[in-house]
């Protein structure tokens, strides 16, 4: 093997080594997830739970994807998916598939996502300032209060996924401005969908973030006297348009349903997730106090205590020690100009986001449209945990710099003799003495005031449930739908139930007899009765024209058809279910769920944006 070709397998294997050093550092904060049956009391963790087991029921049906999940409601479906997030819950579905039980199978996802917040902080920062520094700001946003709160106290797990991703956009994007490289591209488009498939809100927030951050970085490269890298610039588009390529692409693949979320919000009562107290901006703001508070002891006595967010003593620190780096990062290479420009962005990030989570910005929230459902301005404070923790690594930077030779010099110094070199090592290797001990006390810091953090309250849950310990769940909680505000409801549907007749087929094991037997007139028959994923086909023998009756609510995409020949559907008044009008006589009658043609559009958009991801970009430059 020549030394042109282990240089790249050294980078990897380097690559890896600190990478895994940082998923071991990681180890600490997610023990409270190592439980098997048990899981941390959280706001939302019973209904991510009873959503899983819903989906699992739907699965074992036939119905792999799906925007409507029909056994919710006690079995009138629900548009779940047509507005909400599934990859936080297939990613909890599918190893429950695969036998581990539920909790167990929740308490993975979230130390996974934790530990990849992690792993993709570091690579990030890696790129900029060295192993060091991406292993400090590493450990800082994976323990970061808001990303532990989210994990153990909120069970918020569409925005959990969300925030390792936001780094890994960065890092990504990055690379793709400055070196086109396609495979940071196809990872970037990529990632930003599943970004939106992860948590909306979310992508709402950090894709002008994304792309503010991609036009500084690449608009200061097209200005640069040298490369960054090594390797040899690439003929280069404009940077806006790299940027603008990436957004659009990225965002364009998750659009099918993005924009379905946005173009369907007046078929259900979405306006109930904004319009309770609970859920309103106005009464959601953070304070400076709450941000800079220091660790709260617990009180016992509280049955419900309130969530501090709160950014973190030693993560704010580290930080301020960070931004000493726009004096003491001199040099007028590309590496240090790009250095101090990220220093400038992550303070400016911090600003913004900490301006955008307190009362000072109200103006902007009654502005901006669709901010109502971003619901809590304190989401903010979480966001800029990310720069925080960034500029937490960065007193730590390799402040090295290679020479010819391939010995580390300081900027501007000359070989003079081996005794100017030997002094030189040996000052190195007493500054990588006390920069070890100073990245031991960093990380302990971090870790340690994430300590009162790692205490939740359990939950024993059922390892495997059924879509009856759902139903049992709607009726005991109200939450029919698994869900609090009822946001989701279709407009038909004027009086909520508490119950249905097909839930005796679900407790029987059979298959949900949707189509109502009992709204047939007296003398009419059924046969030929054929149930399937989403409808039912049959033939109907009536003596008398009457109105169908269809056990599920009326939403877009049902249709009904008699004799091949489609008929319109109305909303029974007030139970919002299906009904349709058949004829005398002896007829071919089906009900089916299928794409709208708003969805097939949608779609199409997305598969258009998925093929400009493969055919759009450069030749790649090798780097990744």
């Amino acid at each position: 093997m020549t030394p042109t070709d282990s240089a790249p397998r050294s980078r990897r294997l380097n690559t890896a080594y600190w990478l895994l050093l940082t998923a071991l550092l990681g180890l600490p904060l997610i023990t409270p997830l190592l439980r098997w049956t048990a899981v941390a009391c959280t706001h939302d963790g019973h209904l991510h739970y009873h959503r899983v087991a819903a989906m699992a029921h739907a699965w074992g049906n036939g119905i792999y994807v799906t925007r409507w999940l029909p056994d919710l409601a006690f079995g009138y479906g629900y548009p779940f998916f047509v507005y909400r997030e599934a990859a936080p819950l297939y990613a909890v579905l599918l190893p429950h598939l695969a036998g581990l039980p539920l909790p167990a199978a929740s308490n993975l996802f979230y130390a996974l996502t934790i530990l990849a917040s992690g792993v993709f902080m570091a690579l990030w920062v890696r790129d900029l300032f060295g192993p060091r520094a991406a292993v400090v700001s590493a450990v800082a946003y994976m323990a970061a209060p808001y990303v532990l709160i989210d994990a153990l106290v909120r069970g918020n797990a569409p925005e959990s996924l969300a925030l390792p991703l936001l780094p890994f956009l960065l890092w990504a994007g990055r690379r793709w401005v400055l070196f086109g490289s396609r495979r940071a591209f196809v990872a970037g488009a990529l990632g930003l969908a599943l970004l939106s498939f992860s948590h909306n809100i979310s992508t709402f927030i950090f894709a002008p973030t994304l792309g503010v951050y991609l036009i500084v970085v690449g608009l200061w490269s097209e200005r640069r006297e040298e490369p960054v890298s090594p390797a040899p610039p690439l003929p280069r588009s404009p940077a806006l348009l790299r940027a603008t390529l990436l957004l659009a692409l990225g965002l364009g693949l998750a659009f099918f349903y993005t924009g379905g979320a946005v173009l369907e919000m007046d078929q259900v009562t979405l306006e109930m997730s904004t319009t309770t107290r609970n859920n309103d901006w106005r009464y959601n703001f953070a304070s400076v106090a709450e941000i800079l508070s220091p660790v709260a002891p617990e009180d016992p006595s509280l049955l419900n205590p309130p969530l501090r967010l709160r950014l973190g003593w030693a993560p704010l620190l580290l930080a301020v020690l960070g931004t000493t780096g726009l004096v003491w990062l001199r040099g007028a290479d590309g590496r240090t100009r790009e250095q101090r420009l990220h220093i400038w962005l992550m303070l400016a990030g911090v600003a913004v986001y900490l301006f955008m989570a307190l009362p000072v910005s109200r103006p902007i929230w009654e502005a901006l449209p669709l901010i109502d459902f971003v619901q809590f301005p304190w989401r903010f404070v979480g966001r800029a945990a990310l720069p925080v923790a960034f500029l937490a690594g960065v007193g730590f930077a390799d402040r090295r710099r290679p020479t010819a030779d391939h010995h580390e010099t300081g900027a501007g110094e000359k070989e003079t003799g081996p005794a100017p070199r030997a002094m030189r090592h040996a000052q190195a290797a007493v500054g990588g003495r006390w920069s070890a001990v100073g990245l031991m006390v960093a990380i302990a810091l971090l870790t340690l005031e994430a300590v009162p953090n790692l205490y939740p309250r359990y939950c024993q849950e059922e390892p495997f449930p059924t879509i009856l310990t759902v139903h049992a769940y709607e009726r005991a909680t109200g939450l029919v739908g698994v869900d609090p505000e009822g946001s989701y409801f279709p407009r038909a549907v004027q009086e909520r139930p508490t119950g249905s007749p097909l839930e005796a087929d679900f407790a029987a094991g059979r298959t949900p007899q949707r189509f109502d037997a009992t709204a047939l007139p007296a003398g009419a028959t059924l046969r030929d009765v054929v149930y399937t994923c989403h409808g039912v086909s049959l033939t109907v023998n009536s003596p008398q024209p009457f109105t169908a009756r269809y056990l599920s609510f009326d939403f877009p995409g049902w249709a009904a058809r008699v004799d091949g020949a489609r008929v319109p559907i109305a909303a029974e008044d007030p139970t919002g279910l299906i009904t349709f009008a058949v004829p005398a006589g002896e007829h071919q009658v089906e009900v089916r769920w299928g794409a709208t043609p708003l969805r097939l559009g949608l779609v199409s958009l997305s598969v258009l944006s998925l093929l400009g991801s493969t055919h759009l970009t450069p030749p790649t430059s090798g780097l990744v």
